[in-house]
């Protein structure tokens, strides 16, 4: 069973499942697709909060794993994907890191493979 707890006014949601426990947490303002006057006031362990640019995101994290166009960028091994539709980041989704991962750009999707393990 899937489980989601919305917290729309503080900016953001959980997801869980009957297998996994907590597996995503998506942190917005009201610009990142959900309703919140405020919007999430919190930052990701190295210092990203909503409002940061792209630039602020490249330099903190380095190269990402993937990035469409300049508007998601995708850090799939350290559990992280930004939202910038507007020049500025809008919405934080993290979930599990998964090093094993390795992510291909076709057109304006991304699609996930995991390395067979050694």
């Amino acid at each position: 069973m899937r489980s989601e707890l919305g917290y729309d006014r503080r900016g953001f949601r959980l997801m869980a499942n009957d297998q996994s426990g907590l597996y995503f947490i998506r942190c917005f303002n009201k610009h990142g697709g959900a309703p919140t006057e405020v919007g999430f006031r919190g930052k990701t362990k190295e210092g990203i909060a909503l409002d940061a640019s792209l630039d602020d995101v490249l330099k903190t994290y380095g190269k990402p794993d993937a990035q469409l166009d300049s508007r998601s960028v995708f850090y799939r091994k350290r559990g992280y994907e930004f939202m910038f539709p507007d020049q500025k980041l809008v919405s934080i989704q993290v979930s599990p890191p998964d090093p094993n991962v390795d992510i291909e750009v076709r057109g304006n999707q991304f699609i996930e493979r995991v390395k067979a393990a050694n």
